[in-house]
């Protein structure tokens, strides 16, 4: 369960009207509770670095996006918690999944760091949330390979919001994916002839 969703803006208001000063009022919060959060990662899970995990969260990403595409279920099920497992497993049953890493079209970005306790302060877990913008390949075929969705012949730039998570209260534990936030409209077409230019978006088929 993702735990105070990090909510992209679609669009600003100007600042001086009520709606602009509730966007930013919301958005200073959420800054302030992030660079709270990033204090406590650095204290419970050295050594913690904004620069290396933005690089981490995106290589974990491509890594559950291939583990699904080979249908490695048990690599999968180490870069995902239990509940993002078994939904992609749910959502991908009797389908073939194809999907191809073309590189990335902007550097990771976090957005939204959250510590939440759980029955105690000791007990805690945290949650990051990074965009993504991966240039990738996503076909979808039924059991009969009967294509679903995709095509090999046009790609989307999707703008990603991508969630990670890691108990602190287990030292050596590793940071994998819990969810995804989708804001509407985020993907772009870049559609194109090139065999070597590609489709869509990753991990679901939203």
């Amino acid at each position: 369960q993702i735990v105070d969703p990090y909510i992209p803006i679609a669009k600003k208001n100007f600042i001086l009207t009520p709606k602009g000063l509730k966007q930013r009022w919301q958005a200073f919060k959420s800054f302030m509770k992030s660079t709270y959060c990033v204090a406590v990662l650095k204290r419970k899970a050295r050594p913690f670095n904004i620069s290396d995990f933005k690089l981490q969260a995106e290589k974990i990403y491509i890594a559950a996006n291939e583990a699904l595409s080979s249908q490695d279920k048990n690599r999968l099920h180490e870069l995902t918690t239990e509940t993002a497992f078994h939904e992609l497993r749910s959502a991908f049953k009797n389908k073939l999944v194809k999907w191809e890493y073309l590189g990335a079209a902007s550097k990771p970005r976090i957005t939204n760091v959250r510590v939440v306790p759980l029955d105690d302060k000791t007990n805690t877990f945290a949650q990051v949330t990074v965009k993504l913008q991966l240039k990738q390949i996503l076909t979808v075929y039924d059991e009969y390979n009967r294509l679903i969705t995709g095509n090999e012949n046009r790609f989307k730039q999707p703008t990603e919001y991508v969630v990670f998570e890691r108990h602190l209260a287990k030292p050596n534990s590793p940071w994998r994916i819990c969810g995804k936030i989708v804001p509407e409209a985020s993907y772009v077409d870049r559609s194109t002839s090139n065999s070597d230019q590609s489709n869509m978006a990753v991990a679901t088929t939203s």
